[in-house]
């Protein structure tokens, strides 16, 4: 249909014609290769306007190799315009162009056809126009996926616009998504990406929608979003990072890796602890790591750097890590510290050699602290060393001056301490004969001073052991400078004391020489060589007089003139040249008397202009008596002092600007390692001139005194660097923080400010709490508590643990000692371990001080050593500050420990197996203290606990969950148990300690008494069940239930659903299993459609699925296919094989339909599956196998497999039209297949075998004949000896109309107990077409028939017969020899108005002999009935079948009597049936005639009724008496038999039966006893009898016999005992042949032969057991509770309440007889009467009483036997021991009262030990039983 077609049928305009049937538009390669033609196959209008003429071209070509004659056909439609269909020739290969012409009137779609006629036939061009489109696309599904909380993800998709104009928009959006852009406009054909994000708050599923608003009417569109939040976590690969030594300025990486184990990327921030440093970011991605680069470069040396970091990430995951390092001071060394020159002469020179090693791998730069061309010349004054390498300085002396000369110079190295290097020299004025022979007279000034040379004061040779003897002198006597020097440090830091003497200013009073001005600044000169004077002023400290020479370092801009540092020989002596310097001092040397001061004037001469001058002015002083060796010795030589005040100077005019200087510093910020209060701590730094002209700098001074430098100004010449000294001695503990500026070049423009940080310290620590709780603790455990310290500070500390030793063995702590560097933590574990109950409350003293370690790296106390001591011990206990101490106390408690289970039954109900199922219990700990558990059970493997191991805190309680996963259905019953021990916490946490301290503290105790928790579970499959099944069939053919059960193997389905999952089954529901057939795993169930013809209605089936299991369930069914996703369109089709293509047409046709595909039941609910399939097209055979999976259906999606699969092979046929079909009937599918029968068992050598059918019938529509081949049944027979084993009754060939039916009769008579099978050809014809052959497998099985099978009873009354018997045969199977049997017979009247009268014929042989019946004869009532009892006595090894016949006949009414008659029966007692209805139960007297005597005895006593023959108690109301409406009596059950052929009842199970109205009065004949009255109801509607009876005259009333067949197989007991388990469902009389001579008077019950048998097989009373009368009347069931005498104690717990209330009364009826005055009058008469009592009803007297005469020998036997026994039962008295033949047996003396009652009890004994006693027990028993079971055939079971 044409899309105008569908617009004119939903609305469109009426006046638009339309073509009715869209033609077949052939493709261009059909058109061409079919008619020759070539052209396109249709011509398209897109989006024109109304109104206008669109004009297209129709090219048609011929391509064939004929002339091509053709015309066309005008459209139908209007709309499309077209000249007059001329006709067209073209010959091959020419074209022909055809305008149409478009002409539209409305905005709507087009659609029409052009028919082109030619020879070769015609086709169709369509021409078609279409609407603009226009509107917005966007995806239906987005997944975020797993995405992080608390962070941001996004996602983007596109919106595109598949239409044509433009296509505005507008997203709407919920928390946690968000879009970007919200709104906007899209242009035709263009895309617009779009930017979701999502936040998540939480770890949670996440749904929501984005909306897409577009213009009305466009709908709006929609897009599922979705996420899931997941935090993350990360982990670290260490949590410390130690970077150990590293030298200062050195960079050193270490990694650590950051693993994100979430599957989530997540994003985390590094900061700081504290937040010093700027945070770090960054990114893990999912499941990845990431490596964290840690970079450490120290930059204070000497300092130990310990910093704290937190990764934090946005979801609260918080990882720290510890960075640890050292920085290492550079390690350079010098090969001496001290050189000495020797004794020069004047003008004399010494050089040596100092060499500098760097040991480092780093590079290293030194610089001495002097002049260059000073006293001592060096080579070099400051300088670099390579890495592991060594420098040379030349240093030289040279002899200008006659004296001694020492200095210490100290050498400053970057990133190290300094060092110092000694200097010593002595010049002198040579000797008369030393000088040269040229001088004479004629050098008068030199021949003058060698005349006095006697004169020339000449020093003694200064060494370096005089500068050490005096620097010790100096110690020694304690002088302020060697105070100053050697000032002991908290920090014991080796280089102190040359830091102290480099730091010792010249200007200290300390010092003996000091200056008191340190820096001469002269400023700007006026003019060159011309300035003003300074001063300098030396300040002599001793007591001595001193003399201070001034030695001026030659000025680097001067050129020095020839001769310059000569000497000359003048008569005063040798005279120096001076050396050109700018700064001049007057004088040169002058003295300086004791505690007094010199001044000396300084000049400033510069020879440059605009340069900078600063020098160092070397001032040596020397005591003045030591100008002569002569008064001098060694031990009172002092050194000469040597102080160096720097000059300064510049020539730079005023107000002229200066050099622009280019300082460079590493860092203006210089940070101090930390240190003690009053300590001190050093860092050198390095300036660097990157200028080409000299630099001035200049420190300004720190007021504090806090901060200090040195040289603090100087000269640093171009491209040179100069190292300065910082010290810090910090005042207070805390942090400083100073600015010093560093002018340069006099200008504070160009200054450059230097920040100082340090850190004053005092020692202390801090505790976590100083007060530590420890949890109360078993006595004998062991409970560990870490707290954590710290050191604040940033100095070492060492600190002591000092437990008492009372407390040693309650409280250890360790580590005891150690020590903890700057910003240090260490965990102190306190192991608390109670030995008795009780409070503790223990002290621990921590004592804390500053390390002594030789450097900061140090951690271990063995490293730590001190200086040696070479103050006197009063200075250095003023130096070395106190220790201190901090206290723990520590508070814990001893006790003992008790846990329980809260609750202590967990019931996890009914759960699916192999499903996991959680609960909380509780362990609640009572005690105050903590407990160590454990839980265990002896199911491991069901079983599995979280947080079953651990411990238990004090008065808590600890949540533990149990996850219960049965593995197989049963109920479980589990006893788990907590095992409590005094385990060490420690031994879980493993914090006991580094050393295992704490464990050494354990005393291992485990408490026997543990808590014990009961677990239940009833672990069960989700059961559904098919409850009923109907087929919506047509009504002409319609199918019963039944069928449906049959051919949708439902019977098969149920047993299948109600099973146990296999080990296939597990493994496919977990899909554990290699493979993805199903049918090749689950067990496939073949569901067959009703077949129909093509065209037909569907065959739909609707199946009642019911949960009939105790769980709610869900149901899924799956097709093929639908986890499978749709082929793409490239995919060949070819490639696929048959079976897929077939489920393709299948699936895609939709053949098969089940509704509802999946659903959920509550237990007890119902659904309707409702089942069809589609008759579209005739086939053999359409399968389709779908998957019911009886699972769980999750709400958020997806399926858990947790119950039974099965395949439902949905199997549907349809026949063609007129197509012959004959159904073959569906077999039982539990044990045969399709196309195969089975018949039910036959039992072999029956005369009748049964008939067995087999139902043909005709389905299709039409008629048909069909035969069967009978050669494989007739080659069955003639294997069978030519007997008929298999019979068909019925033709083989037959003719069927549609709907007609044919059921084949068959006999199959086996004669041998096998299967037998034959396969059966049925082939069908109809009309002329060809047969259609069935082969049909047939299955039968004869089997042996069993002589313990139980025959059914029949009944089929005769014609007007009134009276039915509910049992007419009875077969009791096997009976042993000498057994009673007891069975029950109802007589039912169903006349309504007749009273009918019966009697048994008792005259046979056999049955005169064993059968008694009561009673014999009587009347029943009308629409009443009458129980009869009837006993059978085995005591004839025989085979018994014969009948005892019963007359029935109409009661004749009597014949009238006059009133006188009438009024003397007025006095008699009303016959026992009126009132009730109820009938006679009089009883013949059949009792033996016994002796005179004992007749008259009897008839003095009252009269003696029998309980069988008193008339029933009268009733309020009488319940109806039909079958139908009496109710159900249960008695006990018994343990049943082996052989199902016993009797399998007791008495009263046979009684039950009776009532209840089920068959099971007697086991051999299971037939129906009181409910056969609804059974005769329907067989009298057969046969007339009930309501036609009473119809007819009394004269056709006659005489009718019914029979009563009786067989059994009368066995001997060892023949029986082969045969069967047991005898106990039979009763053994008491044999009356015993003489009772040999009967013992002390036993209660004699031993019989029978006692041989054992206790579980013989039934006889007489076994030696002591048997009460009630085991006897049931029958002897064994060890049932029937078997002893019935009570409501001794009732099991299985047994009903109506069956406890049935033995209570039988229990009340039997003490009733018991109890009754003549029962207890037989027993004392049997002293006075010679007749008992019992034997009045037996049927054989006992001996004695037969005759007098014959028994007197008995009676004295009884008397000699008694009197045995007497003798045997008197009372002895031992005396003495137990020794054979020495005992002394001393009889009692009985009364005569006594003795009499002895004898009586002996006579009673002997009496109830007669089986004529017992027999008439059993005999009074049976028919209270009896009367009491005719009681409830009354419906009066509320006795």
């Amino acid at each position: 249909m044409s899309l105008l077609e569908t617009r004119s049928k939903t609305g469109s305009r009426s006046d638009v014609r339309l073509s009715k049937v869209v033609p077949e538009v052939l493709s261009r390669e059909s058109r061409a290769r079919r008619y020759g033609i070539d052209c396109p196959s249709e011509l398209h209008w897109h989006a024109k306007e109304p109104g206008g003429d669109y004009k297209q071209k129709l090219t048609i070509k011929n391509v064939s190799t004929q002339v091509i004659k053709f015309k066309y056909k005008l459209p139908e439609t209007s709309f499309f315009f077209m000249k007059f269909p001329d006709l067209f020739t073209l010959n091959p290969g020419m074209a022909a162009s055809i305008d149409v012409n478009f002409r539209p009137i409305r905005s709507e779609p087009y659609d029409d056809v052009i028919e082109f006629i030619t020879t070769q036939g015609n086709f169709f061009i369509r021409v078609i126009a279409t609407m603009p489109e226009h509107g917005v696309k966007m995806q239906e599904h987005l997944d975020f996926g797993f995405a992080t909380v608390k962070e941001e993800s996004t996602r983007t998709f596109v919106l595109r616009n598949i239409g044509e104009v433009n296509a505005p928009f507008e997203l709407l959006s919920e928390a946690p998504f968000d879009v970007s852009p919200k709104e906007g406009v899209i242009l035709p054909g263009k895309t617009m990406t779009v930017k979701i994000s999502f936040f998540p708050t939480e770890a949670s599923v996440y749904v929501g929608t984005i909306v897409c608003k577009q213009p009305i009417p466009r709908p709006a569109l929609v897009m599922k979003i979705s996420g899931i939040g997941k935090i993350p976590f990360v982990a670290i690969s260490k949590s410390e990072v130690n970077f150990g030594t590293v030298l200062t300025g050195r960079a050193v990486n270490e990694e650590v890796i950051l693993t994100n184990t979430s599957l989530v990327p997540v994003s985390f921030e590094l900061n700081p602890i504290p937040h010093d440093h700027d945070p770090v970011k960054g990114k893990i991605p999912a499941d990845g790591s990431l490596a964290l680069q840690v970079t450490y470069t120290p930059i204070s040396t000497g300092s130990f750097d310990c910093d704290y970091f937190e990764i934090v990430t946005p979801g609260g995951n918080i990882q720290k890590i510890c960075c640890k390092g050292f920085a290492e001071p550079h390690s350079v060394e010098i090969d001496r510290s001290s050189i000495n020159f020797g004794n020069l002469e004047l003008g004399k020179v010494s050089l040596r050699t100092l060499e500098i090693r760097n040991n480092t791998k780093e590079k290293a730069f030194y610089q001495f602290i002097t002049e260059s061309m000073g006293c001592f010349e060096f080579s070099r004054t400051d300088g670099s060393i390579i890495q592991e390498s060594s420098v040379n300085v030349d240093i030289r002396f040279t002899a200008r001056v006659p004296g001694n000369f020492y200095r210490r110079i100290f050498i400053l190295i970057k990133n190290q301490g300094p060092l110092y290097l000694d200097l010593t020299a002595t010049a002198y004025v040579p000797l008369a004969d030393s000088c040269s022979p040229r001088l004479s007279h004629s050098h008068p000034c030199a021949y003058r001073y060698h005349q006095n040379q006697d004169q020339v004061p000449r020093p003694m040779p200064l060494a370096q052991k005089h500068v050490d003897l005096y620097r010790t002198r100096q110690m020694m006597e304690g002088t302020a400078h060697a105070r100053a020097i050697h000032e002991v440090t908290s920090s014991n830091n080796p280089t102190s004391v040359i830091w102290n003497e480099f730091f010792l200013d010249d200007t200290d009073s300390r010092r003996e020489i000091f200056l008191l001005e340190q820096h001469v600044e002269f400023g700007a000169a006026s003019e060159v060589g011309v300035g003003d004077y300074k001063q300098i002023t030396v300040h002599n400290n001793t007591d001595v007089k001193q003399t201070a020479m001034f030695m001026i370092p030659p000025d680097n801009y001067i050129r020095q003139p020839d001769g310059a540092g000569e000497i000359t020989m003048t008569t005063l002596g040798p005279v120096l040249k001076p050396l050109e310097t700018c700064f001049k001092v007057f004088p040169e040397k002058a003295d300086v008397l004791p505690k007094s001061s010199t001044t000396f004037k300084v000049a400033f001469r510069p020879e440059y202009r605009n340069a900078y001058y600063a020098q160092a002015i070397e001032i040596f002083v020397f005591p003045k008596t030591q100008r002569n060796f002569r008064l001098v010795t060694d031990e009172n030589f002092v050194p000469p002092h040597c102080v160096t005040p720097v000059c300064s100077g510049n020539t730079f005019p005023v107000g002229m600007e200066a050099f622009t200087p280019k300082l460079r510093v590493p860092s203006t910020r210089i940070s101090f390692p930390a240190c003690a209060v009053s300590d001190k701590a050093y860092q050198i730094i390095e300036m660097y001139n990157d200028a080409d002209t000299p630099l001035r700098y200049l420190f300004d001074e720190d007021q504090t005194g806090v901060f200090r430098c040195k040289p603090n100004n100087g000269l640093i010449m171009p491209h040179c660097a100069q190292l300065v000294a910082f010290m810090f001695c910090p005042l207070e503990a805390k942090r400083y923080e100073h600015v010093t500026t560093c002018v340069m070049n006099g200008s504070s423009v160009h200054a450059v400010k230097l920040t100082l940080i340090g850190s004053g310290n005092a020692t202390s620590i801090e505790l976590e709490t100083n007060h530590l709780q420890v949890k109360p603790t078993c006595v004998g455990s062991v409970t560990s508590r870490a707290i954590e310290m710290k050191n604040p500070t940033g100095i070492p500390i060492l600190f002591s643990c000092l437990v008492p030793e009372s407390c040693s063995r309650v409280l250890v702590v360790e580590p005891d000692r150690g020590i903890l560097r700057g910003n240090e933590k260490v965990s102190l574990f306190v192991h608390f371990a109670p030995r008795r109950e009780g409070s503790y409350s223990l002290k621990v003293p921590i004592q804390i001080d500053q390390a002594k370690v030789r450097n900061l790296a140090d951690a271990e106390m063995g490293e730590a050593e001190d200086l040696d001591e070479t103050f006197s011990p009063r200075q250095q206990r003023r130096s070395v500050p106190s220790k201190q101490t901090v206290h723990l106390n520590v508070y814990g408690v001893g006790t003992v420990g008790a846990v329980t289970f809260e609750p202590e039954t967990v019931d996890f109900g009914t759960l699916v197996v192999g499903t996991q199922v959680s609960r909380v219990i509780k362990l609640v700990n009572h005690s105050d203290c903590t407990m160590y558990h454990n839980i265990t059970s002896s199911m491991e493997k069901n079983l599995e606990y979280k947080d079953g191991k651990g411990f238990i805190s004090a008065f808590s309680t600890k949540r533990v969950t149990i996850c219960f996963t049965p593995s197989e259905r049963k109920y479980y019953n589990v006893t788990i148990t907590c095992r409590l021990s005094t385990s060490s916490e420690s031994l879980v946490t493993g914090d006991h300690g580094p050393n295992r301290t704490g464990i050494q503290l354990l005393q291992a105790l485990e408490f026997e008494d543990a808590p014990q928790c009961q677990v239940l579970g009833n672990a069960v499959y989700p059961v559904l069940s098919i409850v009923d099944a109907r087929a919506a069939g047509s009504v002409f053919n319609p199918i019963s239930s039944s069928r449906v059960w049959r051919e949708f193997s439902l019977m098969k389905m149920n047993k299948e659903l109600s099973s146990d999952l296999n080990r296939k089954e597990v493994k496919w529901n977990k899909a554990e299993i290699d493979e993805t057939d199903p049918t090749k795993v689950l067990q496939v169930m073949e569901m067959r459609f009703e077949v129909k013809e093509q065209g037909y209605p569907p065959s739909m089936n609707i199946l009642r699925l019911k949960n009939t299991g105790v769980l709610a369930l869900d149901f899924l069914l799956k097709f093929p296919k639908d986890d499978e996703d749709e082929p793409e369109n490239w995919v060949d089709k070819d490639l696929q094989g048959e079976e897929e293509l077939t489920l393709n047409m299948i699936l895609e046709n939709k053949l098969f339909l089940c509704e509802p595909r999946r659903g959920h039941l509550e237990v007890g609910e119902e659904v309707d599956l409702i089942l069809s399939y589609k008759h579209l097209m005739a086939t053999k055979e359409f399968r389709l196998p779908v998957v019911l999976n009886i699972c769980e259906l999750p709400a958020a999606g997806g399926v858990l497999n947790t119950g039974k699969q099965i395949v439902l092979s949905l199997i549907g046929q349809t026949l063609a039209i007129a197509e012959a079909y004959l159904h073959l009937p569906a077999p039982d599918a539990q044990h045969y297949k399709h196309l195969e029968w089975g018949f039910e068992k036959t039992p072999i050598g029956l005369i009748s075998p049964p008939i067995q059918y087999y139902k043909l019938e005709n389905l299709g529509q039409v008629p048909l004949d069909y035969h069967v081949d009978m050669s494989e049944v007739e080659k069955l027979n003639a294997e069978n000896f030519g007997f008929d084993v298999v019979t068909c009754l019925d033709n083989t060939d037959w003719h069927l109309e549609p709907g007609e039916s044919v059921t084949m009769r068959w006999v199959f008579n086996p004669l041998e107990a096998k299967m037998y099978t034959w396969q059966l050809p049925i082939s069908v014809y109809s009309g002329e077409s060809g047969g259609e052959t069935h082969v049909v497998k047939f299955y039968a099985e004869g089997c042996q028939p069993s002589v313990h099978s139980n025959p059914e009873t029949t009944i089929m009354p005769t014609p007007n017969q009134l009276v039915l018997m509910t049992a007419e045969r009875f077969c009791m199977g096997n009976i042993p020899l000498g057994a009673t049997i007891h069975r029950m017979i109802i007589l039912t009247n169903f006349s309504h108005e007749q009273v009918m009268i019966f009697n048994f014929d008792l005259d046979g042989e056999l049955a005169k002999q064993m059968v008694v019946l009561h009673p014999q004869s009587g009347e029943i009532d009308p629409l009443s009935h009458v129980v009869v009892k009837m006993t059978v006595r085995c005591m004839t090894s025989s085979i018994l079948d014969f009948d005892v016949p019963c007359m029935v006949a109409p009661k004749q009414e009597p014949e009238e009597e006059n009133e006188d008659l009438a009024d003397d029966n007025e006095d008699a007692a009303p016959p026992p049936t009126s009132g009730t209805g109820r009938p006679s139960t009089g009883i013949a007297q059949s009792v033996s005639g016994g002796s005179v005597a004992g007749t008259a005895k009897s008839a003095r006593r009252r009269k003696r009724t029998s309980v069988i023959e008193l008339p029933p108690p009268m009733r309020s109301s009488v319940r109806q008496r039909h079958g139908g409406t009496r109710g159900f009596v249960s008695f006990q059950e018994r343990n049943d038999g082996k052989d199902s052929g016993n009797r399998t009842q007791s008495f009263m199970d046979d009684a039950a039966s009776v009532k209840s109205g089920s068959s099971r009065i007697s086991a051999a004949t299971a037939q129906t006893s009181v409910s056969m009255a609804s059974a005769l109801s329907s067989v009298s509607r057969q046969t007339g009898i009930g309501s036609h009876m009473d119809q007819e005259d009394d004269d056709e009333s006659s005489e009718q016999y019914l029979f009563l067949s009786l067989q059994a197989h009368v066995r001997p007991p060892e023949q029986h005992r082969s045969l069967h388990e047991n005898n106990h469902f039979f009763w053994f009389p008491k044999s009356s042949f015993s003489s009772p001579d040999g009967i013992s008077p002390n036993l209660r019950l004699p031993t019989t032969a029978s006692s041989a048998t054992s206790d579980r097989r013989s039934p006889s009373l007489a076994s030696g057991n002591d048997q009460s009368p009630a085991s006897t009347a049931t029958g002897t069931r064994g060890n049932s509770a029937a078997g002893s005498r019935p009570s409501t104690r001794d009732a099991s717990q299985q047994a009903q309440l109506r069956a406890k209330v049935t033995e209570g009364i039988l229990e009340q009826l039997l003490n009733d007889i018991i109890n009754d005055d003549q029962i207890l009058n037989s027993f004392t008469q049997l002293e006075e009467a010679p007749v008992p009592c019992f034997v009045q009803v037996a049927k054989r007297p006992p001996a004695i009483f037969q005759c007098e005469e014959a028994s007197r020998g008995e009676a004295e036997a009884v008397a000699d036997a008694a009197e045995k026994a007497h003798e045997g039962r008197k009372r002895r008295v031992y005396a003495g021991i137990d020794v054979p033949g020495h005992s002394a047996e001393v009889p009692l003396e009985l009364t005569e009262e006594e003795e009499e009652e002895l004898q009586r009890d002996t006579r009673r004994r002997t009496a109830m030990s007669m089986p004529e006693f017992e027999n008439l027990a059993a005999f009074v028993l049976n028919a209270c039983i009896f009367n009491f079971l005719e009681e409830l055939t009354y419906g009066e079971e509320q006795l």
